[in-house]
């Protein structure tokens, strides 16, 4: 799993270098948020997509978990130039979390329901985010991923659940670390349309079903929901 942070404590860097890295970030965010694929898409030719994220309770208190989308009709090779969005459960943020659409003694979670432009897409990562005040990461699959949808005007699609259960690796020192997730990947279509319909009271009537089988995603971060922790 890649591990990408944000600011670590320490370090002999010069006001200059830490400048230009600021810098450097923001302008990444700028380009990001103009390349960005809105979720509340106004169109009336708009359709509807719904996905479940949560997580396991007793892990590492990671703040989100999102799921990374793009369109695959505007590819430019460059994947920096593709227009991309998220699906994102706030399990814990200083700005607020999300209210849990379902919660049991074992997890919690949301459904998601997102109205998009018509097209093709595909979830091709996650993204796993650590928030430990002076130390923020963000982990992802160094690993290709592809989940294929298809947005049709009026028209809604399940992409399934994805419930994350949290890893934990070890330091230098052999300390216990955060180390990311894995997603445990389920057909929840029926709790999932039924928590739906009370955010959308238009929801299509029909909602098709893709949830896909972890063997199709073929990535090691997508499980079956008993399968054992990957190390």
């Amino acid at each position: 799993m890649r591990q990408e942070p944000h600011c670590r404590v320490g370090g002999g860097r010069s006001a200059r270098s830490i400048l230009l890295r600021a810098a450097g970030f923001l302008l990444t965010l700028v380009l990001a948020a103009c390349n960005s694929i809105p979720t509340d898409y106004k169109g009336s030719d708009a359709g509807t997509v719904l996905v479940g994220i949560g997580v396991v309770k007793g892990g590492y208190p990671y703040s989100s978990f999102a799921l990374l989308f793009r369109s695959t009709d505007e590819w430019k090779g460059d994947p920096a130039l593709v227009p991309s969005g998220r699906f994102v459960f706030h399990a814990m943020s200083f700005f607020g979390e999300n209210k849990p659409d379902y919660d049991s003694p074992d997890e919690f979670g949301v459904v998601i329901a997102s109205r998009l432009r018509p097209g093709n897409y595909e979830v091709f990562n996650f993204d796993v985010f650590f928030n430990g005040g002076m130390v923020q990461s963000n982990f992802k699959s160094r690993q290709p991923i592809s989940i294929p949808f298809a947005v049709r005007p009026g028209e809604a699609v399940y992409l399934g659940n994805y419930q994350a259960r949290s890893r934990m690796g070890k330091n230098v020192f052999g300390l216990s670390v955060p180390a990311g997730a894995v997603f445990a990947v389920e057909d929840r279509m029926d709790q999932a349309v039924g928590i739906a319909k009370k955010k959308i009271p238009l929801l299509p009537a029909t909602v098709a079903n893709i949830t896909p089988s972890v063997q199709a995603i073929a990535n090691p971060y997508f499980v079956a929901p008993q399968s054992p922790k990957v190390d």
